[in-house]
């Protein structure tokens, strides 16, 4: 990567972060909306070393909280994260084009930090069992149809269940707030770690954010 394209962040960070975020090996479980949001951050912030594994294919009502645009509908994310990723700053993400199951979960142990992203219980589930039984570095984040997000440490994480009653991120009122607010908390959580080691959880909703109007 050119090192032009960071220079706000190299003269933001310490001057041995570089190095440090250029050895990361990261794993991305789901590229839907924070996501395909979080990837690019990363890559935006000097990461090189990222994978990404994801089935599903990219669908009109995404364009709204994800990276997509109307050219990419009907392939599949990987390959149009990775055209986007390409196309933008030429560095290539590593893409993986499965569902993760159980029969290839042992793809995770290949990483240094495995990131769930995913949008259901079953997936959830399947990533932090798996890492805390290899002792991998895993950090899930979440968001829920009320304006709540979640970004916490596997060792604190507890995996929400499935409502059938449950309102789809993608149809809330302000979900891509929400979505560029909670990969961006995801993004520098994984510089704090990758950089000075240390792990940090946060959740807050919407309505934390207070907005001030001096009188006219």
């Amino acid at each position: 990567m050119k090192k032009s394209i960071l220079i706000h962040e190299l003269t933001y960070r310490q001057d041995d972060a570089l190095e440090k975020i250029e050895q990361a090996n990261i794993l991305v479980c789901g590229i839907g909306a924070l996501g395909s949001n979080l990837v690019e951050n990363l890559y935006r912030q000097g990461f090189i070393q990222l994978t990404a594994i994801d089935d599903d294919i990219v669908e009109e009502h995404n364009i709204g909280t994800q990276t997509y645009c109307l050219y990419d509908v009907g392939s599949p994310k990987v390959v149009a994260l990775s055209r986007k990723i390409y196309r933008d700053i030429q560095c290539q993400l590593q893409s993986i084009q499965e569902r993760l199951t159980k029969k290839n979960i042992s793809i995770l142990s290949d990483y240094d930090l495995v990131i769930d992203t995913f949008d259901n219980h079953y997936s959830r589930k399947l990533v932090s069992e798996y890492c805390k039984e290899h002792k991998i570095a895993c950090l899930h984040g979440g968001m829920s149809d009320d304006g709540y997000s979640q970004v916490v440490w596997n060792n604190n994480y507890i995996v929400p269940k499935d409502y059938e009653d449950a309102v789809d991120i993608c149809e809330y009122p302000l979900a891509r707030n929400l979505v560029v607010l909670t990969s961006t908390f995801l993004a520098e959580i994984i510089m704090k770690y990758v950089i000075f080691n240390t792990c940090f959880n946060l959740d807050f909703t919407l309505g934390d954010l207070k907005t001030c109007v001096g009188k006219a």
